[in-house]
């Protein structure tokens, strides 16, 4: 009997060794966790304008009330986790607690300067040797450690069992996301913390990390398993190729320009809205570069805004002021550049540039919204020393009641895998190859062709409609030019970016029947049956004995 008690206890040990061996003690007591909880929430409350803008006050407190129960049964890290994941409920990009960092140089962050220490050094989270990226297609590794180098554009199929999409799902939970855009520079920087995915449920621990890959070129996957990087500082690596673009051979300077003396154009890439008493102005620096601009005969100024994480948003009027009272202020002359990382006072430059200026803008959409919250409290939460920043001012749009979560692009243009390991800027290409259309509304059609939405195409038609250097405005004329244009649209069998065209030319003169039957015939090839009702209905209440509508509407009946 003794002997079978004996086997039970070694069979006992070796059970909970491994438990024993994986488990870390508790840097704080569970007091110190929930006073730290408690003064989150209460932080939030007490600072954001608008705290329940996107989760309700009901489900903001069952949150936290649920962490609070549960903090008993979880790790240091685990809580940190659980507290990213309630500050993510606010969904606003200025709101946010920082997942600390053993290896601050690999974390990505939209602020001006890093996040304090925690109070113990053991609660920074470690990294993977790689750094990821959210790019057209899916999650890729865009940096490597030299040991990883040769993995450098692999694409990433799954974390252990778990599927990449499933992954990057579980991930946006943690993210502080106004925006697809902000959430996706997050889940690329998110999957390169083991014990982040492991308090996920992505990966069964955070000691290795299985990834199934892709190579880049190549058909088959493979299947690693990584450590975390040690406490040692690390630099990771790309391939030369990748960073020899224009547009990241010098992200760190606040502002730069240089000539494209081939295309004729004068590039300015503005990395910072600065603050206080920079060593140049922004007013001055833009004024030169106009001037340099114009001795060289340049025929367009591309701005470039894609590393721009915002600055001082009152310093924005100084790109405005030199760019209107400038001869690039035209359409196809002044060209911006945007991309995920354009965010805060960026934000706020492109609502000016919208209000204010003739440019047609390439690239991505922002991780800005053009309505937003901003200018953070930031504190050291009082037991464990993470960084909070909430924010306290609301930034409006120029715009009323203008519920866009981003920035779209006039001309969206995608960046890839391919793109980055080959060291193309397919956004400057676009830009630098772009030449406007012969009238308002052929840029309205091509905006309209690319994916434009009707905020777009609205601030369009404002800017064209409140110009005085386009008065008197010809309406007929307009409306006779768009509907050359949506007629070409239709024959093309581009049907949205004819219903688009169709329901401008329906708001500038109801009484053209044209704008009714094109909207349902495009809606209805598009197979918005409803749509193409309601246009159909719309026309015959003006045009009760019009033959082609009534063909029309029998048509659909029969639907």
């Amino acid at each position: 009997m003794i002997s079978s008690l004996r086997r039970s206890c070694v069979l006992l040990l070796l059970i909970l060794a491994p438990l024993c061996a994986h488990a870390s003690p508790r840097l704080l007591d569970d007091a110190a966790w929930r006073g730290d909880l408690a003064e989150m929430a209460a932080t939030v409350k007490e600072n954001h304008p608008a705290p329940y803008r996107h989760v309700s006050e009901e489900d903001f407190n069952s949150a936290v009330e649920a962490l609070d129960t549960r903090i008993p049964k979880l790790t240091d890290k685990q809580i940190i986790v659980e507290m990213a994941k309630i500050i993510a409920l606010v969904s606003d990009g200025h709101t946010r607690l920082s997942i600390p960092r053993q290896h601050h140089n690999l974390a990505f962050s939209f602020s001006h300067s890093s996040p304090k220490e925690p109070t113990h050094k053991a609660m920074n989270f470690a990294s993977l040797p790689f750094r990821f990226q959210v790019l057209e297609g899916g999650l890729y590794i865009v940096k490597a450690s030299e040991q990883y180098a040769h993995l450098v554009g692999a694409e990433v199929i799954a974390f252990g069992d778990t599927p990449v999409a499933d992954a990057l799902a579980m991930l946006s939970s943690v993210n502080y996301a106004e925006n697809r855009m902000t959430d996706i520079l997050l889940q690329g920087d998110r999957a390169g913390l083991p014990e982040v995915l492991a308090a996920l449920g992505v990966t069964a621990s955070s000691d290795e990390t299985a990834l199934t890959l892709r190579p880049f070129g190549d058909d088959k996957t493979i299947i690693i398993a990584v450590a975390p990087l040690g406490p040692e500082p690390v630099e990771l690596i790309a391939p030369e190729k990748s960073q020899s673009p224009l547009w990241l051979s010098n992200i760190a300077p606040p502002k730069w320009a240089t000539p494209l003396k081939q295309e004729r154009t004068h590039f300015i890439q503005l990395n910072q809205i600065e603050g206080g008493v920079p060593e140049v102005f922004l007013a001055d620096f833009m004024k030169t570069e106009i001037e340099k601009a114009k001795r060289a005969r340049a025929k367009k100024i591309i701005l470039d805004l894609r590393h721009n994480h915002g600055g001082n948003g009152g310093a924005a009027h100084a790109v405005i002021n030199t760019i209107v009272t400038s001869p690039y202020n035209e359409y196809g002359k002044f060209m911006v550049i945007t991309g995920r990382e354009t965010f805060s006072a960026a934000g706020h430059l492109l609502t000016e540039i919208e209000q204010y200026t003739d440019a047609v803008i390439f690239g991505e959409a922002t991780s800005a919204a053009p309505d937003s919250y901003g200018d953070p409290k930031r504190i050291q939460l009082e037991n464990s020393g993470l960084d909070l920043r909430v924010s306290r001012l609301h930034w409006g749009s120029w715009r009323a009641f203008d519920d866009r979560d981003t920035y779209t692009p006039h001309i969206p243009v995608p960046y890839t895998i391919d793109d980055y390991m080959n060291g193309r800027d397919p956004a400057l290409e676009a830009a630098l190859n772009y030449r406007p259309p012969a009238n308002f509304a052929a840029l309205i059609s091509d905006f309209a062709a690319e994916g434009i939405s009707w905020d777009g195409i609205f601030i369009l038609f404002s800017r064209y409609s409140t110009d005085p250097r386009v008065q008197p405005i010809d309406i007929a004329a307009l409306v006779d030019d768009l509907l050359v244009e949506a007629g070409n649209r239709e024959k093309a069998t581009e049907n949205a970016p004819a219903k688009y065209l169709y329901e401008i030319v329906g708001l500038l003169d109801e009484d053209r029947v044209e704008a009714y039957l094109g909207q349902g015939r495009s809606a209805l090839a598009l197979n918005q049956t409803d749509g193409a009702r309601e246009a159909v209905e719309a026309g015959l209440a003006v045009f009760p004995a019009n033959q082609q509508l009534l063909k029309l509407k029998t048509e659909l009946e029969k639907l």
